[in-house]
């Protein structure tokens, strides 16, 4: 399958973007936040909401574990989900957040166990559809990387 990919692009829109004049004036640039999600506008409310599978999944409920296989990512639509890392590092999720793409990006077993912590509905997403979201909504693609960057940098705290 060939993807035509458009003519987005994102450093041309930044520069279009006032930007800081001063070191301290990054936050105020930022509106005041330090999520890069809500810098850009990447937070996207709904986003998950016509998704075409979801999945109810009871507080405790195993979602993944670490070293098993994994051919979609979810979106967290309600609820809240630990993700576990072998070396004891807990990172909790809530909705709009993304977790499992890393086995979408790469193929590669998952690299932590997932666990409902909650009441929680997710939107499954297989590797098609990731790269639809991606194709079609390139903030979605922002998004998932500033959540799978956010986990790397507390996982090396």
């Amino acid at each position: 399958m060939q993807i035509a990919f458009s003519s987005w692009n994102l450093a041309a829109d930044l520069t279009r973007l006032p930007q800081p004049t001063g070191a301290c004036d990054e936050l105020a640039w930022a509106g005041r936040t330090r999520d890069a999600t809500e810098v850009l506008g990447m937070n996207l409310p709904g986003l998950f909401l016509n998704a075409k599978t979801f999945q109810d999944v009871p507080a405790g409920t195993l979602i993944f574990e670490a070293g098993a296989s994994g051919t979609v990512m979810f979106g967290v639509v309600e609820g809240e989900v630990e993700v576990r890392l072998p070396n004891g590092a807990v990172r909790r999720l809530g909705p709009q957040q993304t977790f499992g793409e890393m086995a979408i990006v790469d193929s590669s077993p998952r690299s932590a166990t997932a666990v409902a912590v909650t009441d929680t509905k997710l939107a499954v997403i297989d590797r098609k559809m990731f790269l639809f979201l991606v194709h079609e909504t390139p903030t979605f693609a922002l998004q998932v990387m500033s959540n799978m960057a956010q986990r790397l940098r507390a996982a090396e705290q």
